[in-house]
């Protein structure tokens, strides 16, 4: 859950610096509030559909990550339809911005899996008991031929 937020307020942030650049572009006087709030709940939604196709367990990467680009562009473009953002973006505009947040999304999740070492192979509990129980095995079955010869 720590992470899930982590990630979740993270990519909000770039979001909402990606907002303000393109704001900036186009001569904008400000940003609303509320739009902070859309965004964040748009972006937790995001996370969370991630979680969802990633639990399918595809056996093809490129699938997985078309399915997440497709889903979350969906997202974007029904969200942008019912919080009303295309009165002052263009369609074009929130798409590269879907885009390039899934991006960000998807380097975020991977720097703090490699960090906090969920991203090594041997990180999963199941291997790491394995190992350790085939390590322990021979450890001590080198003991007792040692005993034995003695």
């Amino acid at each position: 859950m720590k992470k899930f937020m982590i990630n979740a307020f993270a990519t909000t942030g770039i979001s909402l610096i990606m907002l303000s650049f393109v704001a900036l572009a186009f001569h904008a006087k400000c940003i609303y509030l509320e739009t902070v709030f859309q965004i964040f709940v748009v972006n937790v939604l995001s996370h969370l559909l991630i979680i969802l196709i990633r639990k399918m367990d595809f056996r093809s990467n490129c699938l997985e990550m078309t399915l997440e680009l497709i889903s979350l562009e969906s997202e974007l473009l029904i969200f942008g339809w019912l919080f009303h953002w295309f009165t002052s973006v263009s369609v074009a505009i929130l798409v590269i911005m879907g885009g390039d947040d899934i991006c960000h999304i998807t380097i975020f999740e991977f720097i703090t899996d490699e960090a906090s070492g969920k991203g090594n192979q041997f990180s999963d509990s199941k291997a790491a008991d394995a190992i350790n129980q085939v390590l322990w095995q021979s450890v001590f079955k080198g003991e007792d031929k040692m005993e034995k010869e003695e």
